[in-house]
């Protein structure tokens, strides 16, 4: 085997124009498909990670857009206890509201939106300054508020320590307990989250005042949403049996981001992959080339013992080296110009950093130089 590949590289050296042409070509290729593997991977990473406001613990509650009796269909805060109830996996649950209104600190003004929260909604954020609501805060219904970074700019624009002070909603005084760090963003950020959260009985004690709304469940761990989401679904379907329900979570958008993006991965990659096949018929035309150029030779090696499967297994020897450099050279291009791309504008425009798919790149890589040579070689 080993003497095979030797004398392979002693006749591809020989032919060494002839070689680096359809190296050059089968390069071109794979590094094509390894670029729109890696952009498209970045792209659905990047997008999702745009998402702001959503966490993996979190199931949104509301009714279905198409049913006719839409607001009728929505709970108020009693219904969303009892549903609450009907998992040990729930940590919280609060009604899912948001309003906007002018919100005042001293002379400092903003038209902001704001919603109501639990102590265990922001889990996964920061705070840059203060602390998170307790659950003597939801108990409660104390006046407090934490406030994001954007309203946090605009109403103290000095960037000093705001907890303690106190802020206005229209009528309404909130202390404010609590900063949330600045999200990591791009040009482009797309942010669910509102700018002030107050603890959700105070929401409801001040401005929904037994309003139906949506629901948000907090679950205790994030792989449990499998289980609690039928036994939601049946928990409505018994307390409304004549509303329709969805149950959303980040997961569904992250879903539909791969699903976008993997299909146009899918369908740019098919595109590469013809390139891919005309440099393999330039491959097989070296080989057919070199078969006809050294007839003599087969002959004599024919005549001194050689086995016709010796005689393939070196012509093919010489397709795989060929196949080998040329998706050597096109996976190192490929992710090398995928990196580049990828940091250089998505980073930038999104703010996500999603890592780069070395290891998928290499084996999709592998898999086609071993595919065209036995195809193209044999």
């Amino acid at each position: 085997m080993i003497q095979s590949f030797l004398e392979a590289s002693s006749s591809l050296w020989d032919q060494r124009l002839r070689s680096a042409l359809s190296i050059v070509s089968f390069a071109i290729g794979i590094a094509a498909i390894i670029c729109i593997q890696v952009l498209g991977h970045s792209m659905a990473g990047a997008v999702a990670g745009m998402v702001g406001g959503l966490t993996d613990d979190e199931l949104f509650v509301h009714p279905d857009d198409r049913q006719a009796n839409h607001a009728d269909a929505l709970l108020n805060l009693g219904e969303i206890a009892s549903l609450k109830e009907t998992s040990p996996d729930i940590k919280e649950a609060f009604p899912s509201t948001r309003s906007s209104d002018m919100v005042w600190f001293g002379h400092n003004r903003a038209l902001l939106q704001y919603s109501g929260a639990g102590s265990g909604r922001f889990g996964t954020v920061p705070l840059l300054y203060g602390r998170f609501f307790s659950s003597e805060d939801i108990d409660d219904s104390s006046p407090v508020a934490i406030v994001s970074n954007d309203a946090f700019s605009k109403l103290w624009p000095d960037k000093r320590d705001p907890t303690g002070t106190l802020l206005r909603i229209g009528s309404h005084a909130y202390r404010v307990v609590g900063v949330l760090q600045e999200p990591p963003a791009g040009l482009v950020h797309i942010d669910f989250e509102s700018a002030v959260h107050l603890p959700y009985t105070t929401m409801e004690k001040d401005y929904l005042r037994g309003q139906r709304t949506a629901a948000v469940f907090v679950l205790k761990d994030a792989r449990d949403a499998a289980t609690v989401r039928p036994a939601l679904l049946a928990a409505l379907s018994s307390l409304r049996p004549r509303s329709l329900y969805q149950i959303e979570d980040r997961s569904d958008i992250t879903t539909l981001v791969n699903g976008l993006f993997g299909g146009l991965a899918l369908v740019l990659g098919f595109i590469a992959t013809i390139s891919v096949v005309v440099a393999g018929v330039g491959i097989m035309n070296v080989m057919l080339v070199s078969v006809t150029e050294r007839t003599r030779e087969i002959g004599i090696r024919k005549a001194i013992g050689a086995r016709p499967s010796q005689i393939v297994l070196q012509f093919l020897s010489e397709a795989i080296l060929l196949t080998l450099i040329g998706a050597t050279a096109g996976v190192t291009v490929g992710l090398v110009a995928g990196w580049l791309i990828t940091t250089r504008y998505i980073v930038m425009v999104s703010g996500v950093i999603v890592p780069i798919p070395w290891k998928e790149s290499v084996l999709l890589a592998s898999g086609y130089a071993l595919a065209i040579a036995l195809t193209f070689g044999t």
